[in-house]
Parts: C-alpha cells; structure tokens; sequence
C-alpha cells in the first residue's frame, strides 16, 4: 500500500489548491491526526468535512478512516519494509496512474518532433523508447550530446514534446535541457523516482516509478527495471494511438 506521500505524488495533477493545503497539515502532522475526528480536521484546515471525503476518494482511500488506520502503519513501520526487487516492482505497478499515461501517449500523438533524453544508465532506456517509437513517429531523436539535443530543440514549439528520465529528478545535464525546452514552449513529460524535485517542478507532466538511489561500494547499483517499466507502458501508450 503507498504511503501518504507517494500517493499525493501520484494524484497531485487533480488536486485543488485547498486540498494541497490539507495533505500538507496532515502530512506534519500526522501523529495528531491519526487521533482527531474529520470534523477536527476541517476545522484545523479551514474546510468542511465532504471536502476532505472528497479528497479521501481522489486518494483512493475509502474514507478518513482508513486513511488514520494507514498512518498508524506508517507511523509504526518507520521505513521498515525491505527493499527487494520485488517490492520495487510492486510500488511501481502501483504508483502507475493509467490516466496519465494515455495523456503521455495522446501529447506524443499529436506532436511534431519529440526529443527523448537521459544521462547516464537511463541512456540505454532514452535510446530503447526511440526505438519503439520511430516506427510510427519519423521526427523522435536522442542524442547522449548537449550540443546535438540544443540543435534539434532550437527547432521545438508548443506542438513538440521532450521527455526526461532522471532518477533522481534533480540530475543537471537532464535539467538543462528541460530548461531550454520550457522557452521553447515545448511539453516536457518528466519520469522519476517517486517524489518531490526540481524535474517534477518543471515537467507539464509526470511520470514515477519506485527506484531510490541504491551504491555499493562506490558503484551506482540503483534498479533501472521500474523506469523501463514505465518507458515500455508509455511506448504502448502511444502506439494505440498510431493503430
């Protein structure tokens, strides 16, 4: 089951403002919360108790109650779940929010060009994504150069998508890019590690898996399988369209 905060990380493009604001004070402050009634909670939030019904269904929680029993999971785990390459899988399977993956898919559809990129090991990823797209989408490019991907952006309007793959969400090259794009005009689809960053700040849209930084001894052993999860359902996501 996603902790509170992932889960505001996947539902967040349907938020209100106001129901922001509420998951803020339950998220510092979820040892009193656990214990107060919705009636409590909306006053402290200055809200009525069906607005924070409301937002317990955009959550998916079947009601306050159950997200109190959850907090008290959480509260009690403390982190203590194992990270196993089964568990990583799992999150992401659930952190997928199939909505947005078809939204992904129809910007990619009625782009002109698309530009795909990620440093590093998420190279392989960018590089397997155009490769599957290329079939039905003659103007898809990916480059591991700055210079060559700053080329083809000059080109970039409001009709073209970017995508950025960064793990952590905060990797410079990627966000570089991501900055130019954004004066372009151009739709940038950010995909990440669950959670808060400078690429889900920048990205129209976003796209999480469940893959926190992992090193042995030095090396970079971070499991890249939840990222090409998601690429692989973005790519079919796309080619419905083109069917």
């Amino acid at each position: 089951m996603l902790p509170l905060e992932d889960r505001y990380r996947k539902f967040e493009f349907q938020l209100t403002d106001l129901e922001d604001q509420i998951i803020q004070y339950i998220l510092q402050n979820r040892m009193e919360v656990v214990n107060m009634s919705i009636q409590h909670l909306a006053k402290q939030t200055h809200t009525v108790p069906n607005s924070i019904m409301r937002l317990m269904k955009k959550l998916d929680y079947e009601g306050f109650t159950q997200l109190k029993l959850r907090l008290k999971d959480e509260l009690a785990t403390k982190e203590t779940k194992s990270q196993s390459f089964q568990y990583e899988i799992e999150q992401t399977m659930e952190l997928t929010d199939t909505r947005l993956i078809q939204l992904a898919g129809e910007w990619m559809n009625q782009s002109h060009r698309i530009l795909v990129f990620g440093a590093g090991a998420h190279s392989y990823i960018s590089e397997l994504i155009v490769m599957n797209i290329k079939p039905f989408h003659k103007e898809v490019t990916f480059s591991e150069h700055r210079h060559e991907n700053i080329a083809a952006l000059q080109h970039f309007t409001k009709k073209d998508v970017v995508i950025l793959l960064s793990q952590s969400g905060d990797t410079k090259q990627t966000l570089d890019l991501g900055d130019y794009a954004k004066k372009q005009g151009a739709r940038i689809i950010g995909m990440s590690h669950i959670g808060e960053s400078r690429l889900s700040e920048l990205a129209d849209l976003m796209l999480y898996c469940y893959a926190p930084k992992e090193e042995t001894k030095g090396y970079n052993t971070t499991n890249f399988v939840p990222m090409a999860m998601i690429s692989r359902l973005l790519v079919e996501s796309y080619r419905k369209f083109c069917v």
